[in-house]
C-alpha cells in the first residue's frame, strides 16, 4: 500500500511565461471524471511506453539468476545471499511460471539496456520519485498547484521542470502522510534545489503540520522538538 504525500508548488515569474507552463503540464480531462490532471510529470518526463509492463518480483530475480550466470558475478559474487535465495525459490516454482518469469525478465534486461529501467515502476520512482503519477485534489489555485504523490514526492520532475522554463521559480512543499517523515521545502530554480529535506527532525515536523494542519492535535511534542502520536 502506497502512502501518500500531499504537494504544494507554486510558480512565479512573468504572467505570459506561467500560463504557458500550467498549459504545458496540464493534461485535460485525464481522470475518469473528465477532471484534469493540473500536473501531468509525463509532460515533463515522459515514460517510455516499452515499460509499461509488469512490475513482478519473480521476474526480478530471474535477472539475478542471469546475473549469476555471465561476467556480471565478478560484482554480485557467487555466494550473494539474493542469489541463493532467488535459486532455491525458482527451483520450487512449476514449468508455466519458470517459462513467465523468464520472459518478463527477459524485456527487463532489454530496457535495461535502453532506457536504464526494466519497467514502469523503477522508471517512476527513479526519474519521478513518484510511484503514479499525480492525483488527489489536483487543484490549481491562483499560481500555486495542490496534488497528491504515491511513495515520494516529484524533486526530479520539479528539477526537471525548472530546467526546461529558468525565469520562473518553482516553490515545491510536500510531506509524507506519516507524519514527521519525509518532507521537503525551497526553491528551484534552472535545476537548483535552493531548500531543505528533513527526516524526523523538528523541520520535518514543521513541514508535515503544515500540509497536514488537522493532524497537529493528535500530537504532542517532545523535548528535542520532535511530535509524537498521541495514540
Amino acid at each position: 500500500m502506497a502512502n501518500d504525500f500531499r504537494n504544494r508548488l507554486m510558480l512565479r515569474g512573468e504572467r505570459e511565461t506561467l500560463e504557458k507552463v500550467f498549459d504545458s503540464i496540464c493534461t485535460k480531462g485525464a481522470f475518469n471524471n473528465g477532471s484534469d490532471r493540473v500536473f501531468d510529470f509525463d509532460k515533463v518526463i515522459p515514460t517510455p511506453k516499452d515499460l509499461y509492463i509488469e512490475s513482478n518480483s519473480s521476474a526480478e530475480m530471474v535477472v539475478l539468476l542471469y546475473m549469476r550466470q555471465s561476467q556480471f558475478t565478478m560484482v554480485v559474487g557467487f555466494d550473494n545471499p539474493m542469489l541463493e535465495m532467488a535459486l532455491e525459490r525458482y527451483e520450487n516454482w512449476d514449468d508455466e511460471s519458470k517459462k513467465k518469469a523468464k520472459e518478463l525478465a527477459r524485456q527487463y534486461l532489454a530496457n535495461i539496456a535502453k532506457y536504464e529501467y526494466p519497467n514502469w515502476y523503477a522508471f517512476h520512482i527513479g526519474r519521478w520519485g513518484s510511484k503514479w503519477n499525480s492525483y488527489g485534489a489536483n487543484e490549481r489555485k491562483g499560481d500555486t498547484l495542490e496534488f497528491e504523490t504515491a511513495n515520494g514526492y516529484p524533486k526530479p520532475v520539479v528539477e526537471e521542470l525548472s530546467r526546461k522554463w529558468p525565469d520562473v521559480e518553482f516553490d515545491l512543499t510536500a510531506a509524507d502522510e506519516d507524519i514527521g517523515s519525509h518532507t521537503i521545502k525551497g526553491t528551484f530554480r534552472n535545476g537548483v534545489f535552493d531548500g531543505v529535506e528533513e527526516h524526523r527532525t523538528p523541520a520535518a515536523f514543521d513541514i508535515a503540520f503544515e500540509m497536514f494542519p488537522n493532524y497537529k492535535e493528535d500530537y504532542y511534542q517532545l523535548e528535542d522538538g520532535t511530535w509524537e502520536y498521541r495514540g
